[in-house]
């Protein structure tokens, strides 16, 4: 019992920590910036999900964890992270539709936490798996990447809700060249 009890304090504390990070310094320097430069840098953090796959590494893992966990979670992870290095490509190159790319993204990342949440516990993993290493994936990685799924959505959210600049407006034009200098293009 004191293995969920740690595993559960040390997820949950980690959640706020990066929680905050996020509210006090990562998201409002992002808000300033334009979308596709605000995104960047949370996609390439989630291209690092490759993590997630040592969890199949038996020298690192007990070789008896459920397949139930490990395969899902695999999956979704690798799919997250070639989602992300599309939606960051997209972006870069302005392509048609990226930022409907970087929704798929960022929806399949988040249901992909929150399923291997779900069966993290429908399966007692830190109680009943020894972990090793891996261990450290779901009491802090897993916890940053949530925030980070978070901030994202509130980007994408909070420029929806913003009017559009008028198409004919100098201004409008000045930051579409801002935007695409920030972005790389050229």
């Amino acid at each position: 019992m004191v293995a969920i009890v740690v595993f559960a304090t040390q997820a949950a504390l980690s959640l706020v920590t990066f929680g905050l990070i996020a509210r006090w310094s990562v998201y409002p320097r992002l808000a300033t910036r334009p979308l596709a430069a605000a995104l960047m840098p949370l996609l390439l953090f989630n291209t690092l999900r490759t993590i997630g796959l040592c969890f199949v590494v038996p020298t690192l893992v007990d070789p008896t964890l459920p397949a139930g966990f490990t395969v899902p979670g695999e999956v979704g992870d690798m799919t997250a992270v070639v989602l992300a290095l599309l939606s960051l490509a997209a972006l870069r190159f302005s392509w048609p539709g990226a930022m409907a790319l970087v929704w798929l993204f960022n929806i399949e990342g988040i249901a992909d936490l929150l399923y291997a949440t779900y069966n993290g516990m429908r399966y007692d993993i830190p109680a009943n798996y020894h972990l090793g290493p891996a261990w450290l994936i779901p009491t802090y990685f897993v916890p940053a990447y949530i925030v980070a799924h978070i901030v994202i959505f509130a980007l994408l959210l909070r420029r929806r809700s913003q009017p559009a600049p008028r198409a004919d407006s100098a201004d409008f034009a000045a930051a579409s060249q801002r935007s695409g200098a920030l972005v790389g293009r050229p």
